[in-house]
């Protein structure tokens, strides 16, 4: 599959399990507003913990399950990248476009949720393709993933017969056509 096809193959894994979570979100911020008589407010950010949870292990295991780790602390690792990154932008996100839209514009609840798990889940699908499931580092070969586009690419050990040497990191779309000791001499 071709890398276009691939993205976009990851981006409906992605919004299937955002449909899943928003769904659960939604749910869950209804019953604590009307039967736990939280504030809006406090509700979001509760629902919100209880969704992340939710969400990283079912991208771990389903929406970017190419890019498994090997360890517990890898995996605690992308855990925290999943709250710092994800986490924040869909915390702050949603409970500060909540509150504006319920306190200032007068919205209900859950359609002004629904609002800003929307304007969030674009940038959160973003960041967590190119930040928090990094490809796992093939050791046999010293490269980087090949699924994941990024600035640079790690190319690894070379040997020239004689002695090898660390090529270090390389723009990506040069990474595969040209030497990497000549590319590191240019730049």
């Amino acid at each position: 599959m071709r890398s276009a096809g691939r993205l976009l193959a990851r981006l409906g894994k992605f919004n299937l399990v955002g449909l899943m979570g928003a769904a659960l979100q939604l749910s869950l911020l209804g019953l604590l507003t009307k039967f736990l008589h939280m504030s809006a407010v406090a509700a979001t950010a509760v629902a919100v913990e209880i969704v992340l949870l939710h969400n990283f292990l079912w991208h771990e295991k389903f929406t970017w399950r190419d890019r498994q780790l090997g360890s517990i602390r890898q995996r605690l690792i992308r855990l925290g990248r999943f709250h710092v990154g994800n986490g924040l932008i869909s915390l702050l996100g949603n409970t500060a476009l909540t509150y504006y839209c319920v306190q200032r514009l007068k919205a209900p609840v859950l359609l002004s949720a629904t609002a800003a798990i929307l304007f969030c889940s674009l940038i959160n699908f973003y960041l967590a393709d190119r930040w928090i499931y990094v490809g796992a580092l093939d050791r046999r070969r010293g490269t980087r993933d090949r699924s994941r586009r990024v600035t640079g690419e790690f190319v690894g050990c070379r040997s020239t017969g004689r002695s090898s040497y660390l090529t270090g990191y390389l723009p990506a779309r040069r990474a595969a056509s040209v030497d990497p000791i000549e590319a590191l001499r240019e730049e």
